[in-house]
């Protein structure tokens, strides 16, 4: 495997289809349906959980967690067992992902085509050769049209089939799609309330994002909106794992995209920066550091962190900096 085709396919894994003759495990209190954007002309798979507690009849706050086909059950697992034991609200999951096929390999390349339109902006100028690069190949561009998928045709349908509180919620990214969570929040920071970015690949097209992030400064230093924000990612994010890779260019693929990456210092350094910014306006900002933990094994914790930052149900105290926590 590439690096490039590591960074493309950098969400979790695609869930497979169980065995013919065998049904799959049923999460109670949930619900599944295929959806047709018109905004972005593909179908999503929107798996949807209820909170233990039930439906208040106030609105349920709402977790909006894409890569849906290997976060669904994680966010379901976490945003209950934190509800249960009174540390968070009760929350509906809305996990976005694409539908399955009967061709593993087929519905793997086609999801890892459209993840990757869904979750970029248009290449910046002058980087296009570096962005195909960084994507296999795979096309680029479509992040506006899929946020409006989420905004405008998603929210909706959710309000149409639950009693949702559109005035609290949260969106979950983690790699490209953490990419995508802070390209949001920079752009169009009234879409959610609360933004958390796992992981996130700061480094696309050659860090455009952070001419993005110094607008959104501006704007917060001046008095504008801004959601509440966490970065996470895990402390071994840039160490090279001695992976089963099939050859020698492909370690030394691995090798340098784990070097040009920088996950770790881009995503504590861009904290640091958004630290510094005044908390008016709803910006309130959070890092979090999981010590031991690997680009595909800080997601759960993400999601942990991020559920309790999010909907939390009382006042946590700060992580302790030395063990690993907010730095």
């Amino acid at each position: 495997m590439t690096a490039a085709q590591l960074c493309a396919l950098g969400g979790p894994a695609i869930a497979a289809a169980p065995p013919a003759g065998q049904a799959g495990a049923v999460v109670p209190a949930s619900a599944e349906w295929d959806m047709r954007s018109e905004a972005t002309g593909a179908t999503y798979r929107i798996s949807v959980a209820e909170p233990v507690s039930g439906m208040p009849a106030a609105g349920v706050p709402v977790l909006y967690v894409l890569d849906g086909n290997g976060c669904f059950g994680t966010a379901t697992d976490m945003a209950r067992i934190q509800e249960l034991g009174m540390e968070t609200r009760g929350v509906l999951v809305v996990a976005i992902g694409y539908p399955l096929g009967d061709d593993p390999a087929a519905t793997r390349e086609r999801r890892r085509l459209q993840r990757v339109m869904d979750l970029t902006p248009d290449a910046p100028q002058g980087a296009e050769a570096l962005v195909a690069r960084q994507m296999g190949g795979a096309p680029v561009g479509g992040a506006a049209r899929f946020l409006q998928f989420l905004k405008r045709e998603l929210e909706p349908e959710l309000a149409r089939r639950y009693r949702i509180d559109a005035a609290d919620t949260a969106l979950f990214g983690h790699s490209l799609a953490g990419r995508f969570a802070l390209d949001t929040a920079f752009t169009h920071p009234e879409s959610f309330r609360t933004i958390v970015a796992a992981s996130p690949s700061i480094y696309w097209g050659g860090g455009d994002l952070l001419a993005r992030e110094k607008d959104f400064a501006r704007r917060v230093a001046a008095g504008g909106k801004g959601p509440r924000l966490l970065i996470t990612v895990g402390g071994l994010e840039e160490t090279v794992l001695d992976l089963p890779l099939p050859g020698e260019a492909d370690r030394a693929g691995y090798a340098q995209y784990v070097r040009e990456a920088r996950t770790v210092e881009n995503a504590r350094e861009m904290a640091g920066r958004l630290a510094k910014l005044p908390s008016g306006s709803g910006f309130v900002t959070d890092f979090a550091l999981f010590e031991g933990e690997t680009h595909v094994g800080t997601v759960a914790a993400a999601l942990a962190r991020g559920i309790r930052f999010a909907f939390a149900a009382f006042a946590f105290p700060k992580a302790d900096a030395g063990a690993g926590g907010r730095r």
